[in-house]
C-alpha cells in the first residue's frame, strides 16, 4: 500500500492488522464474519467505488446507514482517502440539510442505504470486496481531513461538531505510548454505542488499534445492544463491552437472563456513572476491569480514563489519567489556573492541526488536587425560589427511593417538578416527599411528582432536558 507519510494517517490504525493479524476476526455481526483481511478487501472495494462516483471537486463524504456494517467499512474507506467524513443519524426522508460548513452539493457524495437520490451511493458488502491493491494518487485528499458528527447533547437538539484526523492520530498515539487503554487488546468487544455518535466511532477506534474483534449491534438503537446479549451465542464469546450507563442500567435488569462466562472488562462513556450502577455490576461481573471515560462534545477522543481492576471500585467521579496530549486546566478566580489545589470549571487545551490550538469551556466543575480531578457538577444550573440548583443532584437523591428507577428534576411555571418512573406503576408523592426530607433542604425538594412511563431521553440514553438560557 502507497500512502504519505503512511504511519502518521489514521488508516493505519487498522491496516496495520492486516499484516500483522490477517486471519484474525475484525468484524462480528449476527449475520456474518469479517477476518482483518476480508474487511480490508470490502473497505478497498468501497474506497473505489467512492473514487469512481466522485466529482473533481468533492471533498466530503456523508455516511447515512442504518446498516451499522456498511457504515464502519464506509468509515475506513472515507480515511483511506483522505477525505472530510460525516457520520449522520438516521433519517427517514430524502432531504438533507447539508451544513454551509462541510460545503455545498457539488461538494458532497452521500453514501447512504435507505435515502434514495442521483447523488446517492450504496454497496453490497459481499459484492463490493475485491482483493486489495491500495495506491495513494490523491485525487480526493484535503490537507486537513476532518470527521464530523452530529450530537444532541441533553437538548434533543443537532449541533454539528468536528474533529481533525490530526488530532484522532496523536490521541491514539498518546493513549499507545502511555499503556491507558490495556483492555482493548485482542478482545471480543460489544460497542453497544451507535457509530455515529463520538463515543461509538473512538470505542471502534481504539479497539481496532488493539488488534481486537468488533460485535455491533445490527440496528442503531437501545434495544438492539440487549437483544444480542440474550443470545447465548454472542453472550458466551464477549470479553469486553462499551457502552453508556443507561444501557448498563438496562442490562442490570436483565442479568439473570444474559450469560457473561468470559468477560473482561466493562466500559462507561457518554454521561457520568451512577456509584450505585457500579456497584451492581462489580458485584455481577467481579472478576472484570472497569474504564469510565471523560471526554467532552467538542473534543471527540477521550480526554481522562478511570480505569481500575475488580479488587478495588473507585469513585466514579474521579476523571483518572488525563491523556498527556491535552493540557487540562480549572477556572479557579481565586487560586489561578494552574493551582495544585484549586475548584472551578475544567478547561481543555487541544492542538487540533499544526500550530493550532482550541480551548474548550466543558461546563463541568471539577477539585483538583494536585494531578487528580474529581467531578463536582454542572454549570448550567436552573433558578428556583432564589437559589442555584442542579436538577441532576437532586435526581441522585430521589432515585435512591426504593420504589423509582428513575426521575427527571425540571422547572415548569415557576414550580419545581420531577416525573418518576416507579417500580410498581404506583407513585405515593407524600412518602416521597418525606423521603426527600431527610436528605434535602426544603428548597431543593419537587413541588410536585408527576408519573410517567418513561423518561425521555437523546440516542445515547442521556435524559433531554429543556435549553437553559
Amino acid at each position: 500500500m502507497s500512502l504519505p507519510n503512511f504511519n502518521e494517517q489514521l488508516f493505519q490504525v487498522f491496516h496495520q492488522h492486516v499484516f500483522d493479524s490477517p486471519q484474525a476476526c475484525y468484524l462480528h455481526t449476527l449475520d456474518g464474519r469479517w477476518s482483518y483481511t476480508e474487511a480490508n478487501n470490502v473497505i478497498y472495494g468501497v474506497s473505489e467505488r467512492i473514487k469512481s462516483a466522485c466529482s473533481a471537486g468533492t471533498t466530503t463524504i456523508i455516511l447515512n446507514f442504518k446498516d451499522q456494517k456498511k457504515l464502519l467499512f464506509a468509515f475506513w474507506a472515507c480515511t483511506a482517502l483522505q477525505v472530510h467524513v460525516v457520520l449522520m443519524p438516521d433519517h427517514d426522508h430524502n432531504e438533507l440539510h447539508y451544513p454551509a460548513e462541510i460545503g455545498g452539493r457539488e461538494a458532497v457524495l452521500l453514501l447512504s442505504d435507505y435515502l434514495t437520490s442521483s447523488a446517492t451511493l450504496d454497496f453490497d458488502i459481499d459484492g463490493v470486496a475485491e482483493s486489495a491493491d491500495w495506491q495513494f494518487d490523491g485525487r480526493l485528499a484535503v490537507a486537513v481531513p476532518n470527521i464530523y458528527f452530529f450530537t444532541s447533547g441533553t437538548t434533543g437538539n443537532a449541533k454539528l461538531i468536528k474533529t481533525t484526523y490530526f488530532q484522532l492520530i496523536n490521541a491514539m498515539a498518546s493513549i499507545a505510548e502511555h499503556a491507558m487503554m490495556p483492555y482493548t487488546y485482542r478482545q471480543q468487544v460489544l460497542i453497544s454505542v451507535p457509530l455515529f455518535h463520538s463515543y461509538g466511532i473512538s470505542a471502534v477506534i481504539e479497539y481496532t488499534q488493539g488488534g481486537s474483534c468488533l460485535l455491533l449491534p445490527k440496528a442503531k438503537d437501545n434495544i438492539a445492544p440487549l437483544q444480542a446479549l440474550l443470545d447465548k451465542k454472542v453472550s458466551t464469546t464477549l470479553t469486553a463491552i462499551e457502552g453508556v450507563p443507561y444501557f448498563y442500567k438496562q442490562l442490570a435488569l436483565l442479568l439473570t437472563r444474559v450469560e457473561l462466562p468470559k468477560i473482561a472488562h466493562i466500559g462507561f462513556g457518554g454521561d457520568t456513572v451512577a456509584p450505585e450502577l457500579l456497584q451492581d455490576l462489580y458485584e455481577a461481573l467481579g472478576n472484570s476491569s472497569f474504564s469510565v471515560r471523560y471526554g467532552v462534545t467538542e473534543i471527540p477522543s477521550v480526554i481522562a480514563l478511570n480505569f481500575f481492576a475488580s479488587t478495588a471500585v473507585p469513585s466514579p467521579l474521579s476523571l483518572g489519567r488525563v491523556v498527556p496530549l491535552y493540557n487540562v486546566l480549572v477556572n479557579d478566580e481565586q487560586a489561578g489556573m494552574d493551582a495544585a489545589h484549586s475548584f472551578g470549571e475544567l478547561i481543555i487545551e487541544c492542538e487540533v492541526a499544526p500550530k493550532k490550538t482550541i480551548r474548550v469551556a466543558t461546563n463541568d466543575i471539577v477539585e483538583r488536587i494536585g494531578d487528580s480531578f474529581l467531578f463536582k457538577g454542572r454549570t448550567t444550573y436552573i433558578k428556583h425560589r432564589g437559589y442555584k440548583i442542579n436538577p441532576v443532584d437532586i435526581e441522585s437523591f430521589i432515585n435512591k427511593h426504593d420504589d423509582v428507577r428513575e426521575s427527571k428534576v425540571y422547572p415548569h411555571n415557576n414550580t419545581l417538578l420531577a416525573d418518576i418512573v416507579t417500580a410498581t406503576g404506583a407513585l405515593d408523592g407524600i412518602a416521597l416527599k418525606a423521603f426527600l426530607g431527610h436528605h434535602l433542604p426544603s428548597y431543593l425538594i419537587p413541588e410536585a411528582f408527576v408519573a410517567v412511563a418513561a423518561i425521555d431521553r437523546t440516542r445515547t440514553g442521556k435524559i433531554k432536558r429543556e435549553r437553559i438560557t
